[in-house]
């Protein structure tokens, strides 16, 4: 029986050996056939790419132009032509592709066609369309290599392997006669599995302990940076935007972050921006202490609604203050308060000099005493513009003409624009998120910072959920709030 045995599954397993070469075999041959494919289609934008790349240079070339110089000057002139040749250089390029029957299906259903071309924002879109197609073509032939590759190895593995009959049963011994079965005693089992799951549990506790890389408290913050915390500000809850009512007049378009856009204000996360206000005044006499800074190691800490909540605090206990967005790369200022990005010249008009300080000041913010200064169009050198005599002076004027000025920067660790600005303000303030910040990336940016000669000034923990058994390591106002009913 078992001879018979060990032969019947030898001759199964080189069937299934020979329908697995030819299966192999037969995808290898349909994935070359689509590779070929896609290379044809990609050689066809050869031309209309080197176009596309050309006109990018030519308008990142102008860009800087227009800082420098006006409509009429020779370089300007010279500039702009360049543009104009190299968009009518990608109209024929593409106009040839659109008409060239090798990808004219793809074309058809982005409903794309010869006469759009003819409209200035048909080219534009046309253009993003030609970039996201070649990607995508490029993407489509390095998965299909990677494929190819595979299965053509998996062919050559299966061709050799086919010709091998090995069995996969070989006799060993006899089996010998069962005996009685032996158990453990039943307490015996219960001890032993229950030191088990009491010493695994220990284990697995102090593995994810080890693992976690995160803040949670104000205890860890402190603890771990040797910083003071200025303020444990909580997460926004429904219940906190269910308090407050309705919009105040002027700052409908106030995003929802904003804790003082509507009528009721005392909340928890409201009473945490007083709390750093206070934390902020009592760093040193207010004659210097005017200038405020709020950056992050990263992005998406919270560092811009952190900022522009503060100047809102600032402002509601009358004093002058205005709010500046010095994150060049990336600005948020104008969307929490819905203003436009290109609002006026705003900072990058002032550091290049084509605009006054006067002309891109925005006075009718929606609250009172609170100015604020947009980043303006998008830099081409935000590092130059920060790293220059006008910014010193430029910070030095709002500084004598308002009683604070609270500055938004860019992430320490995503680019140096941080590092430049530190020098020259009084308050600076690094802003972690509860539960997302890297420990490693806030420790890291710190050395950076006192390598430059800045030690921030302090520390806000900011998204914290609010939960009773965490009220002693936040030392949050919630702690107090539910003994004495804070904001009822």
């Amino acid at each position: 029986v078992v001879d018979e045995y060990i032969k019947q599954r030898a001759e199964v397993k080189e069937t299934s050996k020979m329908k697995s070469f030819e299966l192999l075999d037969a995808q290898a041959e349909r994935l070359k056939s689509k590779l070929s494919q896609s290379k044809t289609k990609l050689s066809i934008y050869e031309t209309p790419n080197k176009a596309e790349l050309a006109l990018g240079s030519a308008e990142e070339e102008f860009s800087e132009i227009q800082l420098r110089y006006r409509a009429k000057h020779p370089s300007f002139i010279e500039a702009q032509s360049k543009v104009k040749l190299a968009k009518e250089q990608l109209f024929r390029a593409l106009k040839k592709v659109l008409a060239n029957p090798t990808d004219e299906e793809y074309w058809q259903d982005q409903g794309m066609t010869a006469s759009q071309l003819e409209q200035e924002r048909g080219l534009n879109d046309l253009r993003e369309k030609l970039i996201e197609r070649r990607a995508q073509l490029e993407t489509e032939i390095e998965s299909q290599s990677k494929i190819s590759e595979t299965l053509l190895t998996q062919v050559e593995t299966t061709e050799i392997n086919k010709e091998q009959n090995e069995a996969e049963v070989v006799p060993y011994e006899k089996a010998r006669p069962p005996r009685a079965p032996i158990t453990e005693a039943k307490s015996k089992l219960v001890t032993k599995n229950t030191i088990i799951g009491v010493f695994g549990g220990i284990a697995l506790a102090l593995l994810f302990s080890f693992l976690d890389k995160k803040f949670h408290t104000v205890t860890d913050v402190e603890k771990k940076l040797s910083l003071p915390v200025l303020a444990a500000v909580p997460a926004l809850a429904s219940k906190d935007l269910k308090k407050r009512g309705d919009a105040i007049p002027g700052r409908e378009g106030w995003d929802s972050s904003l804790i003082f856009s509507h009528r009721e204000t005392e909340t928890v996360v409201a009473e945490s921006y007083r709390v750093l206000r206070a934390a902020v005044s009592l760093l040193g006499p207010a004659s210097e202490r005017k200038t405020t800074l709020f950056t992050s190691a990263l992005p998406s800490e919270g560092k811009t609604t952190t900022a522009a909540n503060f100047a809102c605090a600032m402002a509601l206990q009358g004093q002058q203050v205005i709010l500046i967005d010095l994150d060049l790369r990336k600005p948020s200022v104008h969307k929490i308060f819905g203003r436009q990005k290109e609002e006026g010249q705003g900072v990058v008009g002032v550091l290049a000099g084509n605009e006054e300080v006067d002309e891109t000041i925005i006075t009718d913010s929606g609250l009172p005493n609170l100015h604020l200064m947009l980043s303006g169009p998008k830099a081409p050198n935000p590092g130059e513009l920060l790293d220059s005599s006008r910014l010193q002076r430029f910070i030095k004027l709002l500084a004598e003409r308002y009683d604070h000025v609270v500055v938004d920067s860019a992430p320490v660790l995503a680019v140096a624009d941080s590092r430049l600005i530190a020098p020259l303000i009084d308050n600076f303030c690094i802003v972690l998120r509860a539960n997302q910040s890297p420990k490693g990336a806030v420790a890291r940016a710190l050395e950076i910072l006192e390598n430059s000669g800045k030690r921030p000034s302090g520390i806000v923990f900011n998204g914290f959920e609010e939960r009773r058994i965490m009220q002693g390591k936040n030392y949050s106002y919630g702690s107090y709030s539910t003994v004495y009913g804070v904001g009822d």
